[in-house]
């Protein structure tokens, strides 16, 4: 399973991480640059047996 790194600026892709059910683990602090800038990105993380207890999971074991 993908573990999105987003910038901590970024507000709605925080919240749509968090209503997907993925846990912050941590914080990269200044990994991203663009711009002439670095930024710090915030990891993200899923485990398989959260991802089951959503309401996206498909009815298939996965």
């Amino acid at each position: 399973m993908d573990f999105p790194d987003i910038n901590t600026n970024r507000l709605a892709l925080r919240e749509i991480d968090s209503a997907l059910g993925f846990v912050e683990e941590g914080l990269r602090r200044q990994s991203g640059y663009w711009k002439g800038n670095y930024h710090d990105l915030k990891c993200f993380g899923l485990l398989r047996a959260e991802f089951r207890n959503t309401t996206f999971a498909p009815s298939a074991r996965i």
